[in-house]
């Protein structure tokens, strides 16, 4: 093995290997994407339902402010002559004609809090501008001039909070819009719906008692997580989950728990999720096998719906109890991937009668309708072979040792004795006799020459062959190895599996960096783990230590996932580095690389 010394400068794989999976950590904290457009529309107007009146925060694409110029300040206009209206009368104008909200049969009258020139926010996906592959159309992107006027606008109740509130948008002749509007609705923190287009007119029924149960008449404007308690079992190699999404407010009922306020305090939070994944726990018996099991209780989360869908909530963001989501996970370690898995949810009122379920594997999703009458969802293993490849030693002697022609090496031995003896055997015959049958024993040991081979390790004078093809299968084989790895979940399967690839002196510390490396934060510590490696090249170079030791210049990528209560992550990264690579005990182990450059693809 190559020592310390000889090394150089490159670096030992427990200092580098994190980077390999950090690439996959997503940079957004969200799970969903929503394709409509409208997060991207040249307008945009957040709308927000409180007790008192509805705000509009409006974004106003400098190409359309003609058709919002009633809210344009006398101050902004060069020419006073342009100024036929007071800006009083062109804002009591612009509530009853341009953008108008209705209460109780009257349109209300509106108040300017703030106008100012700023830059639209950042609200585009990350498919925005590209082409679908599907449909082959494009997808809708921002305007390219990032120039806003943003108007922030509230509309008064006059008798408190109405049974229903409706929308109007600019519109022309016919009832056509007049400009493009993206929107969104909030019902105190709860979104109503995801961006929708503001096309037209939108009614809200208002739920005085519950927020997260308004909705628009239109079936059309909704939000993509409109479920207050959802359950998800993961059926995977070496382990099987039981995921949770409870709204706060759920949770708490059903916990006993009274909050003091709206947001919960930072000791409310944590005996909410201690008592809820205790109960839950309790009252979602899991089986593996015909075999019940306790699950370990593995970690929890807040979130909240997003743009993008849930997001991860900071510990020192607020949670309010209305809007907020609790995700909990709980997990039992198999030896492999089981027959049949089960779950049940049992928790149900008159809010949550009906609860999705969701049964996931490597093949995707079974959805079930869980009920009283109906509470567990069954996942039966329909694979004919395992989705995870083994972990498998890489046999080295084929480098490390040299195969000699034993069966060829007696005979030229025993033509050697008697080549000698014909020089010093009396008589003419018998010298002539040994001399063809040592001529005879050197042809016969040609004849079988590939018969019963014999190995001996390779003298360090014999520096092992590595052709590059050879060095692309073998570092194929060793990469697949370190990642498949941590497919594993118990922390022993972990460690004997990496001892297949990695030296022994160094396995401790790639195995707490790189477990440290997989949790990923953002995803509220979901395993991230790798779906496919592909070596593209692989150029070797024999090095100082042995006859086998290489580096080698590989360059791969590897595609990633993180999957979580329902949703999955996908990130591609592409390396290119310095691989080095050692025989020990007949096996290839890497001892260290250093990362020449590393990208993200998707």
């Amino acid at each position: 093995m190559i020592s310390a010394l000889k090394m150089g400068g490159i670096k030992h794989i427990w200092a580098i290997v994190p980077i390999l999976m950090l690439g996959l950590v997503s940079t957004s904290k969200a799970d969903w994407i929503n394709l409509t457009g409208a997060e991207v529309a040249p307008n945009i107007a957040e709308i927000y339902v409180a007790d008192d009146g509805v705000t509009i925060a409006l974004e106003i694409f400098v190409n359309d402010l003609e058709e919002f110029a009633a809210l344009i300040p006398d101050a902004w206009y060069k020419d006073p002559g342009q100024i036929s209206v007071s800006e009083d009368k062109r804002l009591a104008d612009f509530g009853q004609n341009v953008l108008s909200v209705i209460a109780s049969g009257q349109k209300l009258p509106v108040e300017l809090r703030t106008i100012d020139r700023r830059f639209r926010k950042e609200r585009a996906s990350p498919y925005a501008g590209t082409i679908d592959p599907y449909s082959g159309r494009r997808f809708p992107a921002p305007p390219k001039d990032k120039r806003v006027v943003f108007a922030e606008l509230f509309y008064p109740f006059s008798d408190g909070l109405p049974d229903t509130v409706e929308f109007v948008p600019p519109q022309g002749e016919e009832g056509l819009p007049k400009t493009s509007i993206g929107m969104i609705v909030f019902h105190d923190e709860v979104p109503v719906i995801d961006f929708r287009y503001f096309s037209g007119p939108a009614t809200l029924t208002l739920d005085r008692n519950d927020p997260w149960f308004s909705k628009f008449d239109n079936a059309s404007l909704t939000r993509h997580h409109r479920y207050p308690r959802m359950s998800f079992l993961y059926a995977e190699p070496y382990e099987v989950r039981h995921e949770a999404l409870i709204r706060v407010r759920d949770a708490a009922e059903l916990a006993g728990l009274k909050p003091a306020g709206p947001i919960l305090e930072e000791t409310e939070k944590k005996e909410l999720t201690t008592k809820i994944a205790s109960l839950i726990a309790e009252q979602s018996p899991m089986s593996i096998d015909g075999k019940g099991v306790v699950p370990d209780f593995d970690r929890a989360a807040f979130m909240r719906i997003g743009l993008r869908g849930l997001e991860i909530l900071a510990p020192s963001d607020p949670v309010n109890v209305d809007a907020a989501i609790l995700g909990l996970i709980w997990s039992a370690p198999t030896d492999g991937l089981p027959k049949e898995a089960t779950v049940q949810w049992t928790l149900y009122d008159e809010n949550a009668s009906q609860v999705p379920g969701y049964a996931i594997d490597a093949a995707g999703p079974f959805l079930y309708s869980l009920t009283q009458d109906d509470p567990k969802m069954v996942w039966t293993n329909h694979f004919k072979k395992s989705p995870v490849p083994a972990v498998e030693t890489v046999e080295a002697r084929p480098w490390t040792d040299i195969e000699l022609p034993g069966l060829s090496i007696v005979f030229w031995l025993s033509a050697l004795g008697l080549g000698i003896g014909s020089f010093v055997i009396n008589g003419r015959l018998k010298r002539s006799s040994a001399a063809f049958a040592a001529v005879a024993a050197v042809a016969i040991g040609f004849l079988v020459l590939k018969s019963a081979p014999i190995s001996v390790p390779r003298p360090g004078l014999i520096p092992a062959d590595l052709p590059a093809e050879q060095a692309q299968n073998l570092t194929q084989q060793l990469l697949s190895n370190v990642y498949r790895s941590f497919d594993f979940r118990g922390e022993a399967q972990v460690y004997d599996r990496l001892a297949k690839t990695i030296d022994g002196q160094l396995l401790e510390e790639v195995y707490l960096d790189q477990r440290q490396a997989l949790r990923i934060a953002k995803a509220g510590g979901a395993d991230a783990r790798v779906k496919s490696v592909n070596v593209s090249s692989a150029v070797p170079e024999h090095i100082g230590g042995t006859a086998a030791d290489f580096k080698i210049r590989t360059k791969w990528t590897i595609v990633g996932t993180v999957g979580h209560w329902g949703h999955i992550h996908q990130r591609v990264n592409s390396y290119d580095a310095d691989l080095l690579i050692s025989p020990e005990e007949g096996a290839w182990k890497i001892i260290g690389f250093e990362v020449h450059e590393q990208e993200r693809l998707s």
